[in-house]
């Protein structure tokens, strides 16, 4: 999730080292919205998924000043003040769901 300005992993941790991405959000002018999304591995050399996925979460977890293979899919975005107000606690996942196809169909996934 990417949230001020940083990224967190569900936990809350916050993960270093993606700066490219942080770079990549700044530049298309979504600093202002909570993203969620997928932090996966570049599978440039066609491994199998398992394996991907296997590497790719040793790169994330790692204390890795660079970690330029790993891109950040978004699946959803919100905006921040809309986030953290207590109105945005009452849209029901079924609306959430349904608004979410829609904007889908609009807009293709992000990835950087």
């Amino acid at each position: 999730t990417f949230y001020k300005g940083k990224i967190y992993s569900r936990q809350g941790k916050e993960i270093c080292g993606l700066e490219h991405i942080l770079e990549a959000i700044k530049a298309a002018n979504l600093t202002n919205f909570v993203l969620d999304g997928e932090l996966i591995r570049d599978n440039t050399n066609g491994i199998l998924d398992n394996e991907n996925f296997r590497i790719g979460v040793g790169i994330i977890g790692s204390n890795d000043s660079k970690k330029p293979e790993i891109k950040f899919v978004i699946f959803d975005l919100l905006a921040t003040e809309e986030f953290e107000s207590v109105e945005s606690t009452t849209t029901t996942y079924r609306h959430s769901r349904s608004e979410n196809k829609v904007n889908r169909r609009r807009n293709r996934q992000m990835c950087w």
